[in-house]
C-alpha cells in the first residue's frame, strides 16, 4: 500500500540531496575553471612580457583588465594571499619557469622573474563566482518546486472525484457519481473507500428510520382513529362525546408535529413556493386556533411574501398559540415594522435563554398542553424559509421578530 506522505517526504529528500550534489560539483568546476584560466592567462602575459614590446604589453593589459602594481602594493597581500596552484609540485614546476600565482580576496595577482627583475600584476576583474554558485542554486530549486508541483497536482487528482461525491451526497444526489477506482492505494484512495462505506451505511440507517416512521404513524393512527369511531358510537352526553374528540384530536395534532420533526431532522422537506398576503395567513390561523380578532390583533399592509403556505401557516402559528397560551390577558399583537413582523404578547419574563426553548421537548410550564416542539418547529420552517428569529423582553412584553426581507415577493 502507497503513502503519499512517505512518497512526498521521500521526494523532497531526494531533491535536497540531488541539489546539494549539484551546487557542490558546480562549485568545484566553477573554482577550477577560474584557476585554470588565471594560469592560461599568466602564461600568456608572461610570453607577452618577454618580448618586450610596450604598446604591445600596453594594450594586452588593457584588453585584460591587468594592471602592473609595485611590490608596496603587494606586500601585505602576499602575506594573506593563497596560492592558486595548490600542489607543491605543480607549484615548483610553475615557479621554475619564473611565474608565480597568488588569489586574495576574490583578486589574482601574477609575479614575474623576467631579466632579474620581479614584475607584479593584479587582475581587477573580481572573480564573483559566487554569482554562478547562486544562479545555479535557484535554478535547481525551482525545478525541485516544479517537480513536487506536477507530483503532488498528479497524486491529488483523485480528490476532483472526492469532492464530487461528497458534493453529491449532501445534495442527496449521491447515486450520481459512480464509484470510482483509484490506481493509487495512498490515503485519498483509502479516504474514498471509507467515504463509500459510509454512504452505505448512512443509505442503510436511512431506509431503516424511514420504515420504523413509517410503522410507528400506522401504530399510533390506527387506535386513534378506532378512539374517534368508537367514541361517535357511544351513547355518553354530547359535552363527554367532546372532549373525548377534543382528546383525539389533540393526540392527532401531536402526531403530525413528530412527523413533521422527522422531516426537518431528516432534512426531507421540499419547499413549494406561493406568493400570499400576511392577512390570509392570520385568517387561517385564527381560524385554526378559534380566535376572534380581538384575540389575535393584527396590523396589515398590502405586501405580498414568498412561502410555503401550508408550512409558514404552521410555524407562525406555533408562535401565536405560544403568546396566546402564556398572556395573562390572553391576546397577542402582531404587526409589521422595517420589513419584520413582531408577535408581541403581555407576560413574565422567562426562566431561560429564548433559544433553550427553541429546541425539541422544552417547556417552560409542564402543566400546559403540548409536547415542546412548537418553537423548534417554527425554527426549523422559518430557517427553511431563510427567515432569521429573534427575540426581546421589553416591558412585561415578549417579542418574537421575524425578518422577513428574503422572502418579499
Amino acid at each position: 500500500m502507497g503513502n503519499l506522505i512517505f512518497k512526498l517526504k521521500l521526494l523532497g529528500a531526494f531533491l535536497a540531496v540531488l541539489v546539494t550534489i549539484m551546487i557542490y560539483f558546480g562549485m568545484e568546476y566553477g573554482i577550477n575553471h577560474a584557476k585554470g584560466r588565471e594560469i592560461t592567462n599568466s602564461i600568456l602575459l608572461y610570453k607577452t612580457l618577454k618580448k618586450g614590446n610596450k604598446t604591445f604589453i600596453a594594450n594586452y593589459l588593457n584588453k585584460n583588465h591587468l594592471k602592473e602594481v609595485s611590490w608596496g602594493e603587494v606586500e601585505d597581500v602576499l602575506k594573506e594571499a593563497a596560492f592558486v596552484i595548490e600542489t607543491p609540485i605543480y607549484r615548483e614546476v610553475f615557479e621554475s619557469g619564473n611565474i608565480a600565482l597568488y588569489t586574495h580576496k576574490n583578486y589574482y595577482y601574477y609575479s614575474f622573474n623576467i631579466n632579474g627583475h620581479t614584475h607584479y600584476f593584479k587582475n581587477l576583474h573580481r572573480d564573483d563566482n559566487y554569482v554562478l554558485y547562486l544562479s545555479l542554486a535557484v535554478t535547481l530549486l525551482l525545478f525541485m518546486l516544479l517537480s513536487i508541483y506536477i507530483y503532488i497536482i498528479n497524486a491529488i487528482r483523485p480528490i476532483k472525484e472526492l469532492y464530487k461525491k461528497i458534493h453529491n451526497f449532501g445534495n442527496k444526489q449521491e447515486n450520481l457519481v459512480e464509484e470510482t477506482e483509484f490506481k493509487n492505494q495512498d490515503e485519498i484512495a483509502l479516504v474514498s473507500l471509507e467515504f463509500d462505506k459510509a454512504v452505505e451505511r448512512i443509505a442503510k440507517l436511512e431506509n431503516t428510520r424511514t420504515l420504523f416512521w413509517r410503522n410507528i404513524m400506522h401504530e399510533l393512527k390506527t387506535p386513534m382513529t378506532q378512539g374517534v369511531l368508537m367514541t361517535h358510537m357511544l351513547e355518553v352526553d354530547a359535552t363527554e362525546k367532546e372532549q373525548l374528540l377534543t382528546v383525539f384530536n389533540r393526540m392527532k395534532e401531536q402526531l403530525n408535529k413528530l412527523k413533521q420533526l422527522e422531516h426537518l431532522s431528516a432534512d426531507t422537506l421540499e419547499l413549494e413556493l406561493q406568493e400570499v398576503n400576511m392577512v390570509n395567513i392570520i385568517d387561517d390561523i385564527r381560524d385554526i386556533l378559534q380566535a376572534d380578532y380581538l384575540a389575535i390583533n393584527y396590523e396589515m399592509i398590502p405586501q405580498k411574501f414568498k412561502v410555503n403556505t401550508e408550512l409558514f401557516s404552521i410555524a407562525l402559528k406555533n408562535l401565536i398559540a405560544n403568546a396566546l397560551t402564556y398572556s395573562p390577558d390572553h391576546s397577542v399583537w402582531i404587526k409589521h415594522k422595517n420589513n419584520a413582523l413582531y408577535i408581541v404578547n403581555k407576560g413574565q419574563s422567562l426562566n431561560s435563554t429564548f433559544e433553550t426553548y427553541t429546541k425539541p421537548f422544552v417547556r417552560e410550564d409542564l402543566s400546559k398542553n403540548g409536547m415542546g416542539l412548537g418553537l423548534y418547529l417554527s425554527k426549523e420552517i422559518f430557517l427553511k424559509h431563510n427567515v432569521k428569529m429573534s427575540y426581546k423582553y421589553y416591558h412585561d412584553h415578549h417579542m418574537i421578530i421575524l425578518d422577513l426581507k428574503n422572502i418579499i415577493a
